[in-house]
């Protein structure tokens, strides 16, 4: 019985199979196996743009972009951040993933129609000292393909600059990200701005911080960390607005 849980010495000595790497021939390229996160991962912390993208892109065209970026996207990153605390990846490593990311997420964005900018308006923004972007943009894709003209306002943006551009432009979504629960002050002071602005607007959170801090207690109308529930928390709100004929 031992003997069939013991790896041979010849299958130690095999390497691991290597991931399906694009074809020469691009009419080819939906042949082979599914690419891995840990092989998305390393394409990141190598800076392969190029390749990035050819796997995104072949998981973007089995499943939803939130579903994808959910799992596939999100899962590499937990990796490298994973290995960059072990020790096993570099702060330098960890870096360039998420700037080759960044570049790889421009590339796969939803192609925007002139229709597209008469959609609901949404804002998004980091907290005041928040520095990461990612999900915003990962967000802001998934937010378009839903049908709402997003402003992408990025990473640090001060509460008082971000109410002011909301009830400039009546946006009636706004999504803030943070990471760390030692934002959530700040955070709930956003929250309680919005709701001050003559026309609230509907107030989601997300980012990290969903997972490490009791969040109910903000008073949001959405909180959490996943693409695809807010995508369905989205949509129904699309839905009631259109239906109420006041999406603008």
């Amino acid at each position: 019985m031992l003997s069939s849980l013991t790896v041979s010495d010849d299958a130690r000595r095999q390497p691991p199979p290597l991931p399906s790497l694009p074809p020469v021939d691009p009419a080819n390229a939906h042949l082979g196996a599914d690419i891995s996160a840990d092989a998305f991962a390393g394409f990141l912390t190598d800076g392969d743009a190029e390749v990035a993208t050819w796997a995104l892109r072949r998981a973007l065209a089995r499943r939803s972009r939130a579903e994808v970026y959910d799992t596939f996207v999100r899962d590499a990153m937990r990796l490298v951040g994973e290995r960059w605390l072990a020790g096993r990846w570099t702060i330098s490593d960890e870096h360039l993933a998420s700037r080759t990311l960044l570049r790889v997420l421009t590339s796969v964005a939803p192609a925007m129609r002139p229709q597209d900018r008469l959609g609901v308006p949404a804002v998004l923004a980091s907290v005041e000292g928040e520095d990461h972007s990612i999900g915003l943009v990962a967000l802001s894709q998934v937010l378009t393909e839903a049908g709402f003209e997003v402003a992408d306002l990025g990473p640090d943006v001060p509460t008082d600059d971000l109410v002011r551009y909301v009830a400039r432009h009546g946006a009636r979504l706004v999504a803030v990200a943070a990471m760390t629960d030692d934002r959530i002050g700040v955070v709930r002071d956003v929250v309680a701005a919005l709701r001050a602005v003559p026309t609230p607007p509907v107030v989601i959170v997300g980012g990290r911080i969903a997972d490490v801090a009791d969040l109910a207690p903000l008073g949001a109308d959405w909180t959490g960390s996943s693409l695809v529930e807010v995508a369905r928390f989205a949509d129904g709100l699309a839905r009631r607005l259109a239906a109420e004929g006041s999406g603008r």
